[in-house]
């Protein structure tokens, strides 16, 4: 739960069918496309300090579709991958 003023915005474009090759270049794989990708960033304060973290959002849509072998998993590492790309603000984890 949050409490107290923050503000969302979104930093990147909405992409659809985003190809982890951009992001990441070692995926030789081009059914590798994540459905749907964007960037977030969120500020809020603690104890009167400024916070800031930036995020990818990925949604990978199964309705008729089964997953790929460890597909999960090369999504993630793009993500990880992008977000070390672009420095201390990008988080996943926090």
């Amino acid at each position: 739960m949050m409490a107290g003023t923050y503000h969302l915005e979104l930093l990147e474009s909405v992409e659809t069918e985003k190809y982890i090759g951009n992001i990441k270049n070692s995926s030789k794989n081009k059914k590798d496309r994540i459905d749907l990708w964007m960037v977030a960033g969120f500020s809020y304060e603690v104890d009167g300090e400024p916070q800031y973290h930036a995020f990818p959002i990925v949604i990978e849509n199964k309705i008729y579709a089964r997953e790929g072998v460890e597909q999960t998993k090369r999504y993630y590492n793009a993500m990880i991958d992008y977000c070390a790309a672009k420095g201390s603000d990008y988080s996943p984890n926090n």
